[in-house]
């Protein structure tokens, strides 16, 4: 149908990241099917990537009122909410969503996971951590081939210091996502926090690669480096000493970068650049 074609091609605008173009094009599809609801979420997710949210949120409220039981719909609405930053709506919507999924047994997994993470993530926010973490793990045993959901339930459980938890859901999430630079760091600083800094500058060299020149990685690789050269071999320091200068290449100004490169440039005697 028209209708159809239109909302493909609202997509691929959306896809394309042309939120102005696919806004058009849905608004054009909205005129001639104002009551479906793909439509009508749709143009919200699109009002919402223009930073519209409270009539995405409007919009939403509007198909869940009518869906009340349908479980993306209401999903979609916590998830705005959360966003937003308005976290008591999006527990209600969140909890409905959960008891929705509970009862249907046509929900998927990755379904109830989702909702199950997202109400985990907004119970943090709210400073609710034992909550949290419990829905994390229940996410996990729904869903426990999704390695975004793995590592977002690692970072919370190691935040927590749960770190002997945490540790085997990284662990899984590499496994599931060996490309994430994202999922590579925040497990280094995990394990560089543990003392764990050979492994630690093993994974943030592997983000490295996949995101080169990214300040952030040159500073924590370099913080690495220097730990285990001040452990096993002092002759690493210089390695450490080329992450931070390339760290202040990329970012003059990171924090501690400097205080950290004088510091490593004294240990191998080079006292006049050091001060």
């Amino acid at each position: 149908s028209n209708v159809a074609a239109l909302c493909n091609l609202g997509g691929m605008h959306y896809d394309a990241e042309d939120f102005e173009a696919s806004l058009r094009v849905l608004d054009a599809a909205l005129a001639r099917a104002p009551s479906v609801p793909e439509v009508v979420c749709s143009r919200a997710n699109t009002l919402h990537r223009l930073n519209r949210t409270a009539e995405a949120i409007a919009e939403y409220t509007r198909v869940v009122a009518a869906l009340p039981g349908v479980l993306a719909y209401r999903r979609g609405l916590a998830d705005l909410l959360a966003g937003a930053g308005r976290l008591e709506e999006a527990v209600v919507e969140y909890e409905t969503a959960q008891r929705h999924a509970s009862a249907d047994t046509a929900a998927s997994p990755s379904d109830r996971a989702a909702t199950l993470s997202g109400l985990a993530e907004v119970y943090r926010k709210q400073g609710r951590t034992e909550e949290a973490i419990n829905h994390y793990k229940q996410a996990v045993e729904q869903d426990p081939a999704d390695g975004r959901l793995l590592m977002n339930a690692a970072v919370v459980l190691a935040d927590e210091r749960h770190v002997k938890e945490a540790l085997p859901l990284f662990r899984r999430a590499v496994a599931a996502r060996p490309h994430d630079a994202l999922l590579l760091s925040n497990f280094g600083t995990v394990l560089h926090r543990m003392g764990e800094f050979r492994e630690s500058a093993l994974l943030y060299s592997q983000a490295l690669k996949l995101t080169p020149g990214t300040a952030n990685l040159h500073y924590n690789l370099a913080n690495s480096v220097m730990d285990l050269a001040i452990q096993t071999d002092v002759r690493l320091l210089r390695d450490s000493v080329l992450h931070y200068e390339e760290c202040l290449y990329r970012e003059a100004t990171y924090p501690g970068a400097m205080n950290n490169l004088g510091n490593a440039l004294w240990r191998i005697d080079k006292h006049d650049k050091a001060l």
